[in-house]
């Protein structure tokens, strides 16, 4: 947005809010083109903040227990999406652990299994960690501390 300042046009600033993509909106944990030719909504970015959980429990066929909860993720807009297993999805969650339900067709999930999760709010989420961790090709290729983690000013 521009803005006329005694006389000449300057770029006006606006701090603390997310950067956009001119005709792109938000969709948790990706963003999508507003739309295609045929009006389908074409998926432009693939997501790239998960925060990984471990299966901790299996108390029943349709259940499984996460160690991602409250701690891990923030949910002012709603649960984490289940990455790894479409078919599962995030009910509930306590100060340390996840509910997940599980489908009985998709029973794949053991203990100690790995599942990436994707937060539905990615700047509260990130605030609860001091280090991205940076994988491509299934490899850790740096480590991004956060410095602004829980800054007050």
């Amino acid at each position: 947005m521009r803005r006329r300042l005694h006389g000449t046009r300057r770029r006006r600033l606006i701090p603390g809010r997310t950067g956009r993509c001119r005709g792109i909106r938000h969709r948790r944990g990706t963003r999508h083109p507003r739309g295609s030719r045929d009006g389908a909504p074409t998926k432009a970015f693939e997501p790239s903040l998960f925060v990984w959980a471990t299966v901790m429990s299996r108390p029943a066929e349709d259940r499984a227990i996460v160690d991602a909860g409250l701690k891990a993720l923030a949910f002012d807009s709603g649960p984490p999406l289940v990455c790894d297993e479409p078919a599962a999805t995030y009910e509930r969650a306590s100060d340390e652990h996840g509910r997940l339900a599980v489908s009985a067709a998709t029973n794949r999930l053991g203990l100690g299994d790995k599942i990436r999760l994707i937060p539905g709010h990615c700047d509260p989420t990130v605030n609860l960690y001091d280090w991205h961790v940076c994988i491509r090709n299934n490899c850790v290729e740096q480590f991004w501390p956060i410095t602004a983690r829980g800054a007050v000013y």
